[in-house]
């Protein structure tokens, strides 16, 4: 599989062109884009995948090479009103799918789903996507990103995006879930993802049968797994599940649960941390006598 960025841009730009030959599947009536306008079907795509963080003013600029003609933001947003979501939606799959899952774990697609949230204008008057949060009463809109990736390929295969006040990641798991397995009926897929609220004792014991057996461990785990790796996260995990006995009775509440594990992978972390400076200086000592 070529993944050079010449070849996944004219892979885009292929993909993009089909989308443009039936482009009035897309649009809100059929004699949208009929007409020679500054910008066409394709440069409304085009140009709102590839905009970053600038203006639209001078996101425009650069996508039409700085021509002295370039439209107005309002003329792009014109424009975009006229092409349905789906377009979008047509474009990223045709495009993600265009190149072969040729890589494989044990002749499993291993994908991993996790969500991002992204501000996006405010606007009070968009319900599903404001919120108030402060004493203020100035709110902000949201809308929450459900992307799946498979690890060996390096590749977006699925995407779903849902309002800030309808955020429901199992559902856009099993929406994701059920796309993939029917979009590749022939491969096998493994997903990874928080939203299966599968627990690290489930994955690493096999005689574990709940899934769910130590989820309230897994945030803790994951900090450590992450400064400490693999290593960290089997002793926070061990150091944790040891003092579960604490808590057979019932008596502690899920907030005293938390604040004790929270304790504990602290001073778990701070004793690592504190051990790899002193032995690490004691080290470069050493290698430093020995050089002398």
């Amino acid at each position: 599989m070529n993944l050079s960025p010449e070849s996944v841009k004219k892979t885009l730009l292929n993909k993009e062109n089909e989308l443009s030959v039936s482009s009035w599947q897309y649009t809100k009536k059929p004699t949208d884009f009929t007409r020679n306008r500054k910008i066409s079907f394709s440069d409304v795509l085009l140009s709102t995948i590839s905009m970053q963080k600038s203006a639209s003013k001078t996101e425009l600029l650069k996508y039409f090479d700085f021509n002295a003609s370039v439209p107005t933001a309002s003329a792009l947003i014109q424009q975009r009103k006229k092409i349905s979501p789906e377009a979008f939606d047509s474009l990223f799959y045709s495009f993600s799918n265009a190149f072969f899952l040729d890589k494989t774990l044990k002749g499993y697609d291993p994908i991993a789903v996790d969500g991002s949230d992204i501000y996006i204008p405010r606007n009070p008057k968009a319900p599903d996507t404001y919120r108030v949060t402060d004493r203020y009463n100035k709110g902000f809109n949201m809308i929450h990103l459900n992307a799946a990736y498979n690890l060996l390929s390096h590749l977006y295969t699925d995407v779903i995006l849902q309002p800030l006040n309808h955020i429901n990641e199992y559902i856009a798991m099993c929406d994701i879930i059920d796309h993939y397995t029917a979009t590749n009926p022939t491969r096998k897929p493994l997903f990874i993802a928080d939203a299966l609220n599968v627990s690290y004792d489930y994955l690493k014991h096999d005689e574990i049968t709940d899934p769910s057996y130590g989820i309230e461990k897994m945030d803790y785990i994951d900090e450590v797994n992450g400064q400490l790796g693999e290593k960290g996260a089997r002793d926070i995990n061990e150091i944790l599940e040891a003092n579960r006995a604490l808590f057979a009775g019932g008596e502690l509440d899920e907030e005293a649960k938390d604040a004790f594990y929270q304790a504990v992978t602290k001073a778990y972390l701070s004793c690592k941390m504190e051990a790899k400076k002193t032995f690490g200086r004691k080290k470069k000592n050493t290698e430093t006598e020995s050089d002398s």
